[in-house]
């Protein structure tokens, strides 16, 4: 649909440059799910985007697939890697020659990479192999040849690995969510001293002084990692697993909305022409 003669609805916008969006939109931004097709110029790192977005920008859960390699699944706050996430990043070395063998493999088989605009039948496209969905990856948390692995909490746009009490106080806290919302009633009294479901418990409390002496560590290790030519990864942290399932369904509503968008535009011709922007949407007329 149009609203005040700007996008909004379903639909496809694709640029001059060569990019594509698929997905929702809310007054002219990219709001709600779908997915983003970068420009195939050589300067664009990166590939595409499935997930969430608000404003224009990727917002909640996604996963980008980098030109390189490089795939990062997780949380998203105004464009920028922000909570709990795995980032695989593909790093080629003149040293290993066997990594960079695996990583031409796997930029040849698109690994990580979905290519769904225009690539796939309308027929095709209800059949979603969950597989699929997070990229064809085997084992998301495994650091192979070529491969560099940072799970665990992002802070925008940068690694911010916890230490071992953080990680034992995030353990204890998504462990008492998840007895939460498999025993609702089990208890509606509260005790002395308990917070209320959906408080401040389901989420890390920030100490100022904490984040502190985070930042001093994590300027001291990197600035180690810089000395010895390499990038920060897990195995220098203590171990902080991410649980996959829960980006699966926010990957795969970015895809359904995305081949939703698509299906609809293919229908009718673009409704708006500039030098730089072309949209295709329809309107939906009565009630499904």
């Amino acid at each position: 649909m149009w609203w005040a003669g700007l996008p909004h609805g379903l639909g496809i916008g694709e640029y001059a440059s060569g990019a594509a969006f698929c997905g929702e939109w809310y007054l002219g931004d990219r709001t709600g799910s779908g997915m983003y097709f970068f420009a195939p110029h050589l300067d664009e790192p990166h590939e595409e985007y499935a997930g969430q977005w608000r404003n224009d920008l990727p917002h909640g859960i996604g996963k980008r697939v980098s030109k390189d390699g490089t795939v990062y699944i997780g949380n998203w706050r105004k464009g920028m890697k922000h909570g709990d996430g795995i980032h695989r990043i593909a790093k080629d070395s003149f040293f290993n020659p066997m990594g960079a063998a695996r990583n031409a493999l796997r930029r040849a088989r698109k690994e990580g990479a979905t290519g769904r605009f225009k690539k796939l039948e309308a027929k095709d496209k209800h059949e979603l192999d969950m597989n699929k969905v997070l990229g064809g990856i085997r084992d998301w948390h495994a650091e192979e040849a070529g491969i560099v692995l940072q799970e665990g909490r992002f802070a925008f746009d940068e690694f911010e690995p916890r230490d071992r009490n953080e990680c034992r106080e995030k353990k204890a806290r998504l462990k008492s969510m998840k007895e939460r919302s498999e025993n609702p009633h089990d208890d509606d009294t509260p005790r002395a001293g308990a917070k209320k479901p959906g408080g401040d418990d389901d989420e890390e409390v920030v100490n100022p002084k904490d984040v502190a002496k985070r930042k001093q560590r994590q300027q001291r290790l990197k600035q180690i990692a810089k000395s010895q030519g390499r990038i920060l990864s897990s195995k220098d942290f203590p171990l902080d697993e991410v649980e996959l399932e829960d980006f699966e369904v926010f990957v795969q509503s970015g895809m359904e909305t995305s081949d939703a968008a698509e299906m609809v535009a293919a229908k009718v011709d673009a409704k708006f022409h500039n030098v730089n922007f072309n949209f295709r949407v329809t309107k939906f007329e009565g009630t499904a």
